[in-house]
């Protein structure tokens, strides 16, 4: 079974989305992401394409979870990779540290479910003041 990392923006209600749209889109977020992943191949769906242009040459796919190899990341806006969770190896969370409105709503505790948290460090972002990284790890 392939084993893949996957990152996502959540802000402090666990929400991913409002109205279907990203809560924020953060430049430097984008940068740390891409320092986090280094070589390894990042999949995005096409509504993430805007983030990336510029810094990064991703592949595109309407199906990123399912289309992306073992050992890739795949970025998520829009889906919760709630029904790929065995395949996952390792979560990337960005915490916007604000509460939003939203619609999509992130429902997992990684920990609950034999992940353990590796990592967390905070930076400031282009449009938000503290940006919280975790990594959780299985």
């Amino acid at each position: 079974m392939k084993k893949i990392t996957v990152a996502l923006c959540l802000d402090d209600g666990l929400g991913m989305t409002f109205c279907g749209k990203r809560q924020s889109r953060d430049r430097l977020l984008i940068d740390d992401l891409l320092q986090s992943i280094g070589s390894r191949p990042l999949w995005i769906h096409p509504y993430s394409s805007l983030l990336f242009e510029g810094k990064a040459t991703p592949h595109v796919s309407e199906r990123p979870m399912e289309d992306c190899p073992g050992g890739a990341v795949c970025f998520l806006e829009t889906e919760p990779p709630t029904a790929y969770l065995p395949q996952i190896d390792r979560i990337l969370l960005y915490r916007w540290n604000r509460l939003y409105p939203s619609d999509l709503r992130f429902q997992i505790d990684p920990r609950l479910l034999g992940y353990r948290l590796t990592e967390v460090s905070e930076f400031a972002g282009s449009s938000h003041d503290r940006i919280t990284k975790e990594v959780y790890e299985k």
